[in-house]
């Protein structure tokens, strides 16, 4: 007699993580981390090294990285040149929107802070200055 299991219903495992273990930052998983056991000695709590610390005895001498008043902001127009490729446009929605007299289509993006136009349109728009 043999006993047969159902494959299916075993879990699968990788052997390697999908992201560092939070721990200490190396690439293993959580169980088999050696400082899970290990006693910080920035905040005295167990289960991490002290470059991963969060406590609250290594934050007081962290610098401040960001100010809780708000300063005002200054604009400045500035032009950086990227190039990416995707083959998602199944998915994308376009609008038609008539730019310095010129039918132009775009991208629509409701959650972008930016606008971004290939030459190809800035041209097509009238080269206005940037």
């Amino acid at each position: 007699i043999t006993e047969r299991k159902d494959s299916s219903k075993q879990k699968q495992y990788s052997s390697q993580p999908p992201s560092p273990c939070w721990l200490c930052g190396e690439w293993h998983f959580k169980k088999f981390c050696p400082y899970k056991d290990h006693r910080c000695s920035k905040c005295h709590r167990k289960g991490h090294k002290e470059t991963r610390c969060k406590g609250k005895l290594h934050r007081r001498h962290a610098p401040k990285l960001y100010s809780r008043k708000y300063k005002s902001r200054v604009l400045t127009n500035k032009i950086m040149v990227a190039h990416t490729s995707t083959q998602h446009s199944s998915r994308r929605k376009y609008v038609t929107i008539k730019v310095n007299g010129r039918r132009t289509r775009l991208q629509l993006d409701t959650a972008s802070d930016i606008t971004l136009i290939s030459r190809a349109t800035w041209k097509h728009i009238g080269e206005p200055p940037v």
